[in-house]
């Protein structure tokens, strides 16, 4: 396809032809400024016409302009500027080079934008195939269109790209989203309304005796909501869970037999095991965060350093995309270390971040997040600082988007991303954990309780807090 330089044409040689965008809005004013200015922006055509096309008389097919060639024709031009396109002309072709130029012009609503990618996308798809957002270790390139290759085509971010196609999928099932005054409130829309379909189910489980869960009067329901006790192994199962979270934390008790594990135990061993049954009790923890993962998502998995050729080999596998140095590293402010004599403390703790898909990262930095231990109020044993959480969260993730915490432990995943306004919930299987997991909500003043509450919950906690230390 070639462009030709800027040329003069008569308007009454131009086709209209059938255009995506049917509401055009004021004309007057618009005819108005081209009369003051002149036409600014050239309109597009093709240097053909095209064969679907009944008049006859016309000799070019317009590609994008079509608000401004009305305006032309109410002021009463004959001539005016524009910009031919040459080659084969197909119907596939010229949609989505209006659809392109229509978008470069960036003068709708986020509806219009979203459903023009929506648009392209798919145009691009029904003509090369859809490409696999992912592929299996050792197996060769996928042919095919991908929404990265959509995103290439009109110059944006995968990420964005990627979600506003979402997001225009989503509208069309749910015309209330919409209303939204723009495209971070219809998103965060769109999450809430997933998150409290998942919260229904789960809650429709429970009743049903489906699920098992704690049964605690006095908990908030917007706690239990996004707290739930049950057994994640299974929940990794649930349909409803499938590709629901764009981005997923996962800090799992490694090598445990999860299987092994009952719901009313109090507490699980942390016994770490070799490397062949590490992996086999970590792939189904990987594949099913890889599961209820979006497509262009991340996934930020804790591990411990002397597993990490087993926990890359097993992410590569179900079909992560790592980069060469896929580490993050939480700096600590102290360390410790059982053989003084022969090992240096350690004062760092690892995880791996990975893409689904083509997902790309949201504030550019280094991978070493510096905060102390807050030995002061620590509970469970790989328990991090909330700062340290939303510092993550605020590096892969934006607001609007729906986080699921596989393994909750304390809970200040949750804390970190209610701070940030992010929809979230996940799962613990430890019942204890929940109400520290309050008893956190209401030290950062997320969570109102009355004093009876606080101080029934303080309680609770600190005999906790005095049974841990007594076995430590």
């Amino acid at each position: 396809m070639n462009i030709t330089q800027l040329v003069t044409v008569r308007l009454a040689e131009i086709a209209l032809g059938n255009r995506s965008r049917t509401n055009y809005g004021n004309i007057d004013e618009l005819a108005a400024d081209i009369k003051d200015l002149g036409l600014i922006q050239p309109i597009a055509i093709f240097d053909s016409l095209a064969p679907w096309i009944e008049d006859k008389s016309k000799s070019y097919t317009l590609i994008a302009g079509g608000r401004r060639m009305l305006a032309c024709l109410k002021n009463g031009m004959t001539d005016i500027p524009v910009r031919i396109y040459t080659g084969e002309i197909t119907e596939h072709r010229l949609k989505t080079l209006e659809l392109s130029e229509n978008l470069k012009r960036k003068n709708f609503t986020f509806v219009e934008e979203c459903e023009l990618k929506r648009q392209i996308h798919e145009l691009q798809v029904a003509t090369f195939g859809e490409k696999k957002a992912s592929k299996p270790k050792g197996t060769p390139e996928q042919d095919g269109w991908s929404k990265r290759d959509t995103a290439q085509m009109l110059g944006e971010s995968a990420g964005g790209t990627a979600q506003d196609i979402m997001l225009a999928e989503a509208m069309e099932k749910i015309p209330e989203l919409k209303k939204a005054k723009n495209k971070k409130e219809a998103l965060i829309a769109l999450n809430k309304m997933n998150e409290d379909l998942i919260t229904q189910e789960l809650q429709r489980r429970i009743e049903a005796g489906e699920v098992k869960v704690q049964d605690d009067s006095t908990m908030k329901k917007e706690i239990l909501d996004s707290f739930i006790i049950t057994d994640t192994m299974q929940q990794f199962k649930e349909p409803q869970l499938q590709g629901i979270a764009d981005i997923v934390i996962c800090d799992p008790p490694y090598a445990i037999d999860l299987a092994s594990v009952k719901l009313e135990d109090q507490t699980v061993d942390l016994k770490v095991k070799g490397p062949e049954e590490y992996k086999e009790y970590m792939k189904p923890i990987i594949q099913g965060c890889y599961d209820i993962l979006k497509t262009d998502s991340w996934l930020i998995l804790w591990f411990g350093i002397q597993w990490i050729g087993e926990t890359k080999e097993l992410c590569k596998e179900v079909g992560f995309d790592l980069g060469p140095v896929p580490f993050g590293y939480w700096a600590k402010n102290n360390g410790r270390t059982m053989f003084p004599d022969r090992y240096l403390a350690n004062r760092v703790d690892s995880f791996m971040y990975m893409r689904k898909g083509e997902a790309t990262i949201e504030k550019v930095g280094h991978n070493v997040f510096a905060y102390p231990v807050t030995t002061s109020t620590r509970f469970h044993k790989t328990e991090k600082p909330v700062a340290l959480e939303k510092d993550i969260l605020y590096t892969f993730a934006r607001t609007e988007q729906m986080l699921v915490v596989p393994f909750l432990g304390s809970g200040n995943t949750l804390i970190a991303a209610k701070q940030l306004g992010m929809s979230a919930f996940g799962f613990e299987i430890e019942k204890k954990f929940k109400s520290r997991f309050m008893y956190n909500l209401y030290v950062e003043g997320i969570l109102d309780l009355n004093d009876d509450e606080a101080s029934k919950l303080e309680k609770e906690v600190g005999d906790k807090e005095d049974d841990k230390e007594s076995k430590d």
